[in-house]
């Protein structure tokens, strides 16, 4: 079957068919189209973690959560960007949670360091792919957990092909040990969520 050039239809962007496979490990055998809708989230509230390890939902702003819902058979993309400041004890830790039995799920993050961190400056990709909703990402090393509390950045995306199971997709967050505060700061942190269909 020949590639077929996935286009966003409310911006018209077009990705190519290498920027497609270099996301999802595909040949070209897995061809989707961007629906046209899509959901566009952020906060204009700072959230924080106080010495808890339990996972709440991230706030969002002007009300709700960083979520969508999501249908029987539906297929989206996600990507959630947060700016924290982790408790050099505490840390912080992360997951997505969504409906019983999905098809299929990959979920992957990582965290931005700088020059302090001894790694250069940039991103890294440092979570392995999940495979399952409510898997957890701890970020107990690099540059989010340094000897003294700095801002730093997170990000999550996520590819979801649901099954027969209706429901909500949700990012949460906590620390990782119940020390000190951990917060998510109120400006720059966004969620931006686009539904797929099969290409014909």
């Amino acid at each position: 079957m020949p590639w077929t050039t996935p286009v966003n239809r409310a911006t018209n962007d077009v990705v190519t068919a290498a920027q497609w496979n270099a996301q999802l490990g595909a040949t070209g055998n897995i061809q989707y189209l961007y629906e046209g809708d899509s959901i566009y989230k952020r906060k204009s509230a700072a959230q924080s973690f106080v010495t808890t390890t339990s996972f709440v939902d991230i706030t969002a702003n002007p009300s709700g959560n960083m979520s969508f819902p999501i249908a029987a058979n539906e297929v989206w993309v996600c990507e959630w960007r947060l700016n924290i400041i982790a408790n050099a004890a505490g840390g912080s830790q992360w997951q997505v949670t969504g409906p019983a039995s999905p098809t299929q799920v990959i979920i992957g993050g990582g965290y931005q360091v700088s020059i302090t961190d001894g790694a250069g400056v940039g991103w890294i990709e440092d979570f392995a792919a999940a495979s399952a909703f409510s898997t957890v990402f701890i970020s107990v090393a690099g540059g989010l957990t340094p000897t003294t509390q700095r801002n730093g950045g997170m990000r999550f995306s996520a590819f979801i092909a649901n099954g027969s199971n209706a429901g909500t997709v949700a990012l949460q967050g906590a620390q990782n040990n119940a020390t000190g505060t951990t917060s998510i700061s109120g400006t720059g942190a966004y969620m931006i969520a686009r539904r797929l269909r099969l290409a014909a």
